[in-house]
């Protein structure tokens, strides 16, 4: 298999692998709100659906602080946790929201690097069918935006108060290839851009 955008020279050495097909997904007000005390500021649940749809079967690549406001693994998906503290452990329960043979696999790592590399093994990923995508938070979007070639925005077009952002970055990178504009229950925009 030689040169494609998903290009995998050695199945067997991860790190030859480029960050080309790692995406990232977020939902943000125009002044790059992305949160309110480990919290959605908005209540969107269009916004839920269409992450849902993204990422469905796709690896996700988290931060603790965004696992642990989740509440749970989200299912579908092999959930990779990234946190800095090494004696943090999942307990494997998933708060009563799964049999315990149905809950989804996560995996606790302390990189970013790490967690890519994990994403990159997942069949899905290593088949070259799906993306793994970096869900957040907002350290982890700082770490990782420079390794996405793709970015799955919703634009919030109505202000809210918040106390985490989306780092700065140039969207003038990127080029549009997908817009979907809605107006119920607030203005807010899905756009796919890749990175130019």
């Amino acid at each position: 298999m030689e040169n494609s955008t998903n290009y995998r020279s050695d199945k067997n050495n991860i790190t030859s692998v480029p960050y080309d097909n790692l995406s990232l997904i977020v939902a943000m007000t125009r002044s790059k709100v992305i949160g309110h005390h480990n919290t959605l500021p908005w209540h969107l649940p269009e916004d839920l659906k269409y992450f849902k749809e993204q990422t469905m079967g796709s690896p996700i690549i988290m931060g603790r602080k965004t696992f642990e406001s989740i509440g749970r693994p989200l299912p579908g998906r092999l959930n990779i946790v990234v946190t800095r503290n090494h004696d943090y452990k999942y307990n494997g329960t998933s708060n009563g929201k799964y049999p315990m043979e149905a809950s989804p696999k996560v995996d606790i790592v302390h990189s970013l690097d790490k967690a890519i590399e994990i994403a990159h093994k997942d069949p899905a990923v290593s088949q070259n069918q799906r993306s793994p995508f970096l869900i957040g938070g907002a350290e982890l979007f700082r770490l990782g935006l420079s390794k996405c070639r793709r970015l799955y925005i919703t634009w919030i077009e109505t202000e809210f108060e918040g106390n985490t952002y989306f780092p700065e970055f140039e969207l003038d990178s990127y080029k549009l290839i997908k817009k979907t504009e809605l107006e119920s229950p607030f203005a807010h925009s899905y756009c796919v851009y890749d990175r130019q």
